[in-house]
């Protein structure tokens, strides 16, 4: 029998922007740590109560006791202090790598670097794995194995890398001025910027001229009128193999903000979706092929999300973009794939993350465990308020569902 290797979960979802930082001292702004502190118990989903989660404040008794009802533990809450006092004998696994990470967790707890060959790598090709210069590769690669993909799947553009604000200025007119910039390394909306008129041509001129100076270029694409958000959930083991876990449904501003995940395939595209799921195997096989023919799997090792979007075409069809651009880090969407088991399969409904006032959370919470209380049969949820968030008085941020 294999003993369970206990893991220490770190919610570090500014790893993206310690990435770009290229320094073993980056610190995230203050509200950005509170939001990870605060956000850290939805990374419990992905444990039990053998592992650890970095936080400095313990879970609430009636969050326990919520979850209890349908078997879910979680891991043992480990903050600061206690790390610093004694070693911990457990893996390192953190929402998304960092050389600062590495500097901060090395002392703390175990960090098994042979499974994560990107940890041995230098630091410009470190850095330019978590960039979004792999996705601009992995676009292009799937887009010459457009004709294997699903029907439903059509790519009507790549990204382009533009380099003066002429050619970007061309480039903006050609697309009906309406295009979508984005930097090198941001995430959650960080770094992209839509442009859909003269006004915001001209508004973004401070901007363009920064990041062609710090990055010498910009990647640009067309904009989509989206129907509904999307992610195909893939993971890599420490052989190298992929895995598919399928698509998931989700919600984010027009920039990439992440607003919220869907426990169901959303009434949005519900009617209009294919009766047969097949496509689903068959866009992830594409995919998988396209990461493999790039070697992604020889030099990086977890999960990956690849941002997609529903749209519809000129002749009113509903359409999927299958590629977006991929997160090769633990995200929502993975998260939301370890929630659902909890709930029952014929359930709706969704989850979102949303800002509170010191103090609010708490009465928020309670009011709607009163009035819409959880039904439960069958140790599944089927209906009512769910919190994904302790309970905390100085609580900013916290996640929450309702299942329908």
């Amino acid at each position: 029998m294999t003993l369970h290797q206990s893991q220490l979960f770190v919610f570090n979802s500014s790893c993206e922007m310690a990435v770009e930082n290229d320094t073993l001292c980056y610190s995230p702004p203050s509200l950005l740590k509170t939001f990870e502190q605060d956000i850290a118990p939805i990374m419990g989903f992905l444990g039990d109560s053998q592992d650890y989660l970095y936080r400095n404040s313990a879970y609430d008794n009636e969050f326990i006791a919520f979850w209890k009802l349908v078997g879910k533990t979680f891991p043992k809450p480990v903050s600061d202090t206690a790390l610093k006092q004694q070693k911990l004998n457990a893996q390192l696994l953190p929402w998304g790598w960092s050389k600062t990470l590495l500097q901060l967790f090395a002392p703390l707890c175990t960090i098994d670097k042979e499974p994560y060959p990107f940890l041995n790598t230098g630091a410009l090709e470190f850095k330019n794995l978590f960039s979004r210069l792999t996705s601009f590769k992995i676009a292009h690669q799937l887009k010459k194995h457009e004709a294997e993909l699903p029907e439903l799947c059509i790519m009507p553009h790549t990204p382009e890398r533009i380099d003066s604000e002429n050619e970007l200025y061309a480039y903006f007119n050609r697309h009906n001025k309406r295009i979508v910039l984005k930097t090198l390394w941001s995430a959650s909306g960080r770094g992209v910027l839509m442009l859909r008129n003269d006004d915001q041509w001209h508004q973004a001129q401070p901007w363009i001229k920064r990041q062609l100076k710090l990055y010498s270029f910009i990647l640009v694409e067309p904009y989509i009128y989206k129907v509904q958000d999307a992610s195909f959930l893939l993971e890599i083991d420490k052989d190298g193999c992929y895995h598919q876990l399928g698509i998931n449904y989700c919600e984010a501003t027009e920039n990439g903000k992440f607003i919220g995940e869907s426990l169901s395939i959303p009434s949005t595209i519900k009617e209009e979706l294919p009766t047969n799921t097949s496509w689903e195997k068959q866009l992830g096989s594409v995919l998988i092929q396209t990461l493999s023919e790039l070697g992604i799997h020889k030099t990086y090792k977890g999960a990956i999300g690849i941002d997609m979007l529903f749209y519809k075409d000129k002749q009113g069809q509903l359409r999927l973009m299958p590629f977006i651009e991929a997160n090769l880090r633990i995200n929502m969407g993975l998260i939301n794939h370890h929630i659902k088991p909890y709930f029952h399969t014929t359930c709706n409904g969704k989850w979102i993350i949303q800002r509170f006032e010191s103090g609010e959370w708490n009465t928020f919470c309670d009011l709607q465990l009163t009035i819409n209380p959880i039904v439960i049969s069958d140790k599944k949820i089927s209906k009512g308020f769910f919190p994904l968030s302790p309970k905390g008085h100085n609580t900013t941020f916290a996640a929450w569902g309702i299942a329908e």
